[in-house]
């Protein structure tokens, strides 16, 4: 249905959306919606020929596991990297924003792979790539997209990347596509305090 699951951080001051596909083909998108607490975004795009993502299992993903990124750095499309699963269930700073149940991975990171999605060895999805953390400071791919032509053009990221996990993602997504944006439930609690 030309659904397209990214990262919101680079969303948020776009006049307009434009989808390279693998192809070749550059095709204009329409924002559905995002979550900011998990800076997850759907776009939608209207071509043929489209290919959707198998889905992964958030049960397989363990230490160990290869964790395969596929993003676009310095405008090289479908570009991959390797590296591995170095744990689960890891919460990050970032921005001043505390994130949950992050997969940590060792895939090096690079300017340009914002939003770009991380498989297993069988081409399955294990997440898509939110932050990377290097020499003691927490760094979001959008600042990396952003120091694109800075000081740190053509750097490598060393250190850890992570990801949100494949369920999660689908979560959310799933009611973005439903609502237009993620609906979350709540309880109201009151507490009265009564003197015996």
């Amino acid at each position: 249905e030309g659904y397209i699951v990214t990262s919101s951080a680079f969303l948020s001051e776009a006049a307009q959306i434009h989808v390279r596909l693998m192809d070749q083909r550059e095709v204009e998108a329409t924002f559905i919606g995002s979550d900011p607490k998990t800076r997850i975004a759907v776009l939608q795009i209207k071509a043929g020929d489209l290919q959707p993502v198998e889905i992964g299992r958030v049960s397989e993903i363990r230490a160990g596991a290869i964790g395969i990124a596929l993003g676009n750095p310095f405008g090289l499309s479908g570009a991959a990297a390797m590296g591995y699963v170095c744990g689960d269930e890891r919460s990050i700073q970032v921005g001043g924003q505390r994130f949950d149940r992050m997969i940590q991975l060792s895939t090096p990171i690079y300017p340009g792979d914002v939003g770009g999605i991380v498989v297993d060895s069988r081409g399955r999805l294990m997440g898509i790539l939110h932050s990377a953390y290097r020499t003691g400071e927490d760094m979001d791919l959008s600042s990396i997209l952003r120091q694109l032509h800075g000081k740190h053009r053509g750097s490598r990221w060393e250190g850890f990347s992570f990801a949100t996990p494949v369920d999660r993602v689908c979560f959310v997504a799933d009611r973005i596509i439903k609502y237009g944006k993620m609906i979350r439930g709540w309880i109201g609690v009151s507490v009265v305090a009564r003197k015996k």
